[in-house]
């Protein structure tokens, strides 16, 4: 292709209002519907509310049910209960959400406002595409060809799928339109003035998308700088307001705390879900759990590392074949790809590439680059931005609209039209599978509900809050949680719905303070019995032995829908008979408090009791202890032929084991000092003359003291955050595991087995 005369059809600046104003968030309009269907954007339907959609639907629900304002507005204590959360960190959109909860009074139960947020980011994002376009383009018809690229472009189409938050892309093309057309007066305070309100705006909905806004930026304070250089400081003074805004919007609506409430930075490490290089040209996805995947017609799927799909930054093929075709076939492409305009844009392109690749740069499932970074401060720092494989965006749409533009400047409106509508239809073409992956997404097949009984349409008014133990946000790979693994989705559905306030919470940033409340001080005030009158109580089996074994007489134990569901009540000696036939109940269904091997069912029980406290379960059948204490309850039937019980602690081999002394004791029985160091497995053996009933339950508590203590600097590589938050705090062993998942995660001891012998 080959540039050609101006077409006599060309016409300089032609801009149609009627296009302007109608057509172009037309389109932007029949994108999202063709994406989501009119059910989606019905704001009183939540049937199709699922994922990460619920997560951020739930943060609203609780949110507009609380009568207080707090500070940050976006704070609530009826979600992540007693200690409470802001509903920014469950990406609940939280501008949006402060603007109608005053208005909350006039909306049913069942509103969601997420489908009509997507609506609107598909229309501003055609808005700013066009007016790009138009700016190279001067045409109306060139500018919507460009325009229907950016708003089908895979890396925003995909955010349909999952984090509808993230569909906000359009503050990214915002900025890049402010910076084209940015005012060269030496006096010109417009320009700041806009960034400011658009960082303020961006600031309330997503830290990580004002962040690319902030490095798109650079590019204007850059130019604006250099061509003022007398009044270089007060130059630099006045785009120091843009900052202050975002900080002044990430303050206000809780994304920024003072006062050490800060939520814990990072569920993974700096470099985990970074860019890979193949990305552009990957059209794979794959996510573990997730039977959903994408194809090309023309490129296959190339590998990568674990959770690098999470930024999905392919191109398309129409695209690709654009980039390529004008490389391979145009004339003066280094003139005009490196027009002025350009040049600055290209080194935000270039920022935005190494923030995507972080400090580890991948090529497939090959590393090429890892750089050492020391975990304390740096790498806990960057992890606040963990999912850096985002970061390309600017990126993505920089090298779009620049190559956009060189067809526009080059080639006449005929062959414009004619190249770049073949060019879109294949790339609707190629990208037929990611919109069959959105359309899943968003029409899930109908789940049965898990509350069927009766019972729960009479908690409304009765009780004020839910607590639901273990709590998921605290454990959440535990198998034994009331409701499984997903418990938050349908627990958060229950309670909203009958006005509770949760304990239970999905957010993007843990909370540490949150974590040991459920996790430590919640579990021990509901094991000494100490229940609220207000409160309903959903809790695991070992609770039920705790309130068995001490003979409490003031609570109620009620099996509800397979749920073991308890409350305050006054003294009755029929609510311990209740208990006991709840126990019998909960043993009947075939929950084994024998069985204490993480991740491993036996073959008598379908829902393997796993273990109590101190322990993490960061993956598979391995686990980690988790303060200087931990136990594991052992049922130990009246069967007079069990002799003895045996567990098994085989370390995890790695290249830096640490050896850790520990001490065990069954009830207050000191079973001796052990040492757990690889490769040797410890055997503990609790003889015959320690087995006896402990209590009426015939439980007993097998205590782990650990006695050495192991610290970060001990770790080689660091991986989990928590963990290392776990390692600052606590003594623990250390051991480094590869092959899960692709990577390496820090383990204290692997539980291989228990064997429970019996004489014959």
């Amino acid at each position: 292709m080959n540039p050609a005369a101006p077409d006599p059809l060309d016409r300089p600046d032609r801009s149609s209002p009627l296009v302007r104003w109608l057509l172009v968030p037309a389109i932007g309009g029949m994108v999202t519907i063709w994406l989501m269907g009119f059910h989606a954007l019905n704001p009183f339907n939540i049937d199709w509310v699922r994922g990460d959609v619920a997560q951020t639907y739930l943060g609203w629900a609780y949110f507009r049910q609380d009568p207080n304002w707090s500070f940050p507005l976006t704070f609530t204590r009826r979600l992540s209960y007693p200690l409470g959360s802001s509903v920014s960190y469950n990406n609940s959109i939280p501008l949006v959400a402060v603007l109608l909860k005053p208005f909350t009074h006039f909306f049913p139960r069942d509103f969601q406002y997420q489908g009509l947020f997507a609506l609107a980011c598909a229309v501003l994002q055609a808005v700013f595409g066009f007016r790009i376009c138009q700016r190279f383009a001067r045409d109306d018809l060139k500018a919507l060809l460009g325009c229907l690229f950016i708003v089908t472009a895979p890396t925003f189409v995909f955010r349909f799928s999952m984090d509808l938050i993230l569909l906000c892309q359009w503050p990214i093309l915002a900025a890049i339109w402010l910076y084209l057309k940015q005012e060269g007066t030496p006096n010109s305070y417009s320009s700041p003035l806009r960034y400011s309100l658009l960082l303020a705006i961006v600031g309330g909905i997503n830290p990580y998308l004002a962040v690319m806004c902030m490095v798109v930026m650079s590019a204007a304070v850059y130019c604006d700088i250099r061509n003022h250089r007398p009044w270089a400081i007060r130059r630099i003074l006045v785009w120091a307001l843009p900052v202050a805004a975002l900080l002044g919007s990430w303050v206000i609506f809780g994304f920024l705390q003072v006062g050490g409430k800060n939520a814990e930075i990072g569920l993974g490490g700096y470099g985990d879900i970074s860019m890979n290089l193949l990305s552009p040209v990957n059209p794979r996805f794959e996510m573990a759990g997730n039977p959903l995947t994408t194809e090309s017609i023309l490129f296959k799927g190339y590998g990568s590392f674990p959770l690098q799909y999470e930024g999905y930054n392919y191109l398309g093929a129409g695209i690709i074949l654009l980039i390529a075709g004008t490389f391979l076939l145009g004339r003066r492409v280094g003139k005009i790809l490196g027009d002025p305009i350009l040049k600055p844009l290209w080194a935000v392109a270039g920022i935005s590439l190494m923030m995507a690749l972080t400090t580890r740069v991948t090529w497939g499932h090959t590393v090429l680059v890892d750089l050492p970074l020391p975990y304390y401060p740096v790498k806990r720092t960057l992890s606040i931005f963990r999912s850096a494989g985002r970061f390309f965006w600017p990126a993505y749409y920089i090298i779009l609209i620049a190559f956009l533009q060189y067809f526009f400047r080059s080639y006449s409106r005929r062959r414009v039209f004619w190249v770049l509508s073949g060019l879109l239809c294949l790339q609707l073409v190629d990208t037929s599978s990611l919109r069959r992956l959105v359309y899943a997404s968003l029409n899930p097949p109908p789940a049965p509900s898990m509350f069927q009984d009766a019972f729960w349409d009479k908690v409304e008014g009765r009780f004020d809050k839910l607590i639901v133990l273990p709590a998921w946000q605290a454990m959440p790979d535990d198998s034994s949680l009331p409701g499984g693994r997903d418990a938050w989705l349908p627990f958060g559905f229950m309670a909203a719905a009958h006005g509770m306030a949760l304990n239970v919470n999905y957010q993007a940033r843990p909370n540490a303070k949150d974590d040991d409340i459920q996790r430590n001080i919640l579990p021990a005030a509901v094991e000494d019995g100490k229940l609220d009158d207000d409160t309903l109580y959903v809790l695991g089996p070992r609770y039920l032995l705790q309130f068995c074994d001490r003979g409490f007489t003031h609570i109620v134990g009620k099996s509800v829908d397979r749920f073991s569901v308890f409350w305050n009540d006054s003294a009755k000696e029929q609510n311990l008979e209740g208990l006991d036939q709840l126990l019998k109940e909960t043993l009947d269904r075939g929950v084994d408090f024998k069985q204490v091997a993480v991740g491993f069912e036996s073959p008598q029980s379908a829902i393997p009791y796993l273990l109590d406290s101190g322990f993490a379960l960061p993956e598979g059948k391995f686990t980690s202890s988790l303060g200087p204490k931990s136990q594991i309850p052992l049922f130990l039937s009246r069967n007079p032929k069990l002799k003895r019980v045996i567990l098994y602690l085989v370390p995890v081999i790695g290249r830096d084991v640490v050896s850790q002394k520990f001490s065990v004791s069954l009830g207050k029985r000191r079973l001796g000092d052990y040492e757990l160091r690889g490769p040797e497995k410890v055997t503990i053996d609790i003889p015959d003359d320690a087995i006896k009933e402990t209590g009426r339950t015939g439980v007993a508590y097998l205590t782990f003291d650990w006695r050495t203590a192991t610290t970060v600097e001990h770790v080689t590589e660091r991986k989990d955050s928590r963990s290392a938050s776990a390692l600052r705090k606590f003594a623990l062993t250390v051991g480094l595991k590869s092959g899960l998942s692709g990577d390496q995660r820090l383990f204290a001891m692997g539980i291989h087995a228990m064997e429970i012998q019996a004489s014959e």
